[in-house]
């Protein structure tokens, strides 16, 4: 009952080399999304902020390089 067939052994071997595998694609990921957030983090601190202006109809800010009118008869923009 307990003893060692070649089926089990072959079976538990394949357990053992998919489950490696997993790690090593687990690994694999961890360090590509490790290092995507690292450069969006870089990216995002090398940012220079923009100067907005309050919209005299919204209220609301809109930064003054990509300013649009938002579809008001009186939108300055």
């Amino acid at each position: 009952m307990l003893g060692f067939s070649f089926s089990k052994l072959i079976v538990l071997l394949i357990i053992i080399v998919v489950v490696w595998h997993g790690f090593k694609v687990t690994r694999k990921w961890r360090q590509n999304f490790t290092k995507e957030s690292l450069e969006r983090k870089n990216n995002f601190v090398n940012a220079t902020p923009e100067n907005m202006e309050k919209c005299s109809v919204c209220a609301t800010f809109v930064p003054i390089s990509v300013a649009k009118s938002c579809g008001r008869n009186s939108c300055p923009y």
